[in-house]
């Protein structure tokens, strides 16, 4: 298996939670449900590559 990014442990459990709510909410809601996914997980990248990039001054 692939090593995970350290961000991604965090969040598993979050985005478990949300996949599963996916199954409840109608399509309407799905885009919007999609939508905060993929900012969280961009703003998880973006923190992570800020703090390789201190590490390698």
């Amino acid at each position: 298996m692939a090593a995970r990014p350290s961000w991604f442990n965090g969040r598993a459990a979050t985005l478990a939670t949300i996949s599963m709510s996916f199954e409840k909410e109608p399509m309407a809601e799905f885009s919007a449900v999609v939508l905060e996914v993929v900012k969280v997980v961009a703003e998880a990248s973006r923190a992570d590559m800020m703090k390789v990039k201190e590490e390698r001054k």
